[in-house]
């Protein structure tokens, strides 16, 4: 009971940096933001800090892994699923606009760091070590339907710029997207969101018909 009990008390504890360390690093920058810093956020040592995480990279790795743990699992299911492939697009379209939705505030940061440091977004993917076999078995199920005619056949990487350029791209233009078209309102933006996804299956259904040419 007590080992229980101290277990559910570490993982409240680590939630607790994670949510510090995400708006430290959202106000600071990661090259800005210090341990002190989030550990004064977080509202705990130092060295109690440093327990559970012992440098800004793993508080990093961290914040990535927690979102991208909120997306992989069900995108797994979809693709081991049955159902047509653009029907498996929907749902994805639907389970990442949810994460990106619940996460906005990091996004841009995650992006902006990656950008400036394309080694730690490679190193926080390799912290997952389960991350090259869901991705290698995504690929390959997009592969599969472009080869049964079911998606138009194009490079892989046509595919996964198309598709997540028209997910991620009203996260990476937020600030400016809200400023010009909703008067800085964030509930007209995320109702803006939650609408254009018909928009992108949409989109990918008429850019990926296997009729094209």
């Amino acid at each position: 009971m007590t080992s229980m009990k101290s277990r559910t008390e570490c993982n409240k504890t680590e939630v607790r940096i994670l949510k510090a360390a995400r708006a430290v690093f959202i106000e600071k920058g990661f090259n800005s933001a210090t341990m002190n810093d989030i550990a004064e956020s977080a509202q705990i040592t130092r060295t109690s800090l440093n327990y559970y995480f012992r440098t800004k990279q793993k508080l990093f790795f961290g914040i990535y892994q927690s979102i991208v743990g909120q997306i992989f699992p069900q995108i797994d299911e979809i693709a081991m699923g049955k159902s047509p492939v653009f029907t498996k697009i929907e749902s994805a379209v639907e389970i990442y606009t949810s994460v990106l939705l619940r996460n906005s505030d990091v996004i841009l940061f995650i992006a902006s760091e990656a950008s400036k440091n394309p080694e730690i977004f490679f190193e926080a993917l390799k912290s997952m070590p389960e991350m090259p076999t869901r991705v290698k078995h995504i690929a390959s199920e997009i592969n599969r339907n472009m080869n049964d005619g079911n998606l138009r056949k194009m490079p892989l990487e046509y595919f996964a710029t198309t598709f997540f350029g028209l997910l991620f791209f009203p996260f990476l233009g937020k600030n400016i997207i809200k400023g010009i078209f909703f008067k800085d309102s964030e509930k007209a933006f995320e109702k803006f969101v939650l609408e254009r996804r018909k928009f992108i299956v949409d989109s990918m259904k008429s850019i990926f018909n296997p009729e094209k040419k």
